[in-house]
């Protein structure tokens, strides 16, 4: 999350220095544990990554340039993966079609539908998957 935040301070001078000194301490707090709460791990990456998109604004992100370009060229998966998560997310109480692997090719079809119907929801789908490809990417140099 921390690189996330200065991403977005370097590219549009947007000020992540509360959810900068978020992340630090929940780190802090999650490497004092012997044993890692993975579930705890990823609700609260994902709580803060919700924190770093709310703050800096579903324009700016969408503005970016980068994210754009990146968003074109993987567009052949990224669109059907963000109709399924953000289907995933709305049905997950309930009795989630979306999750059973034997019906998404079925359901591939919705993804058209899906995508212009929340877009909110998609663009945070692009956040999180440009990001992780950033980290991936810096990571593999």
């Amino acid at each position: 999350p921390s690189a996330i935040c200065q991403y977005y301070t370097d590219k549009f001078g947007v000020d992540m220095s509360g959810q900068t000194g978020w992340a630090a301490s929940l780190v802090e707090k999650l490497n004092g544990n012997w044993r890692i709460d993975h579930p705890k791990v990823l609700d609260e990456k994902r709580r803060i990554t919700e924190a770093i998109f709310d703050q800096v604004g579903m324009d700016k992100v969408m503005a970016d340039e980068g994210m754009q370009q990146w968003i074109e060229a993987n567009r052949g998966w990224l669109d059907t993966y963000a109709a399924f998560k953000v289907q995933l997310n709305k049905e997950r109480n309930v009795n989630n079609k979306w999750f059973d692997c034997t019906t998404w090719g079925k359901r591939a079809g919705d993804t058209d539908a899906i995508l212009k119907g929340d877009q909110g929801a998609v663009a945070r789908v692009y956040f999180v998957q440009y990001h992780l490809h950033l980290q991936l990417l810096e990571a593999s140099q």
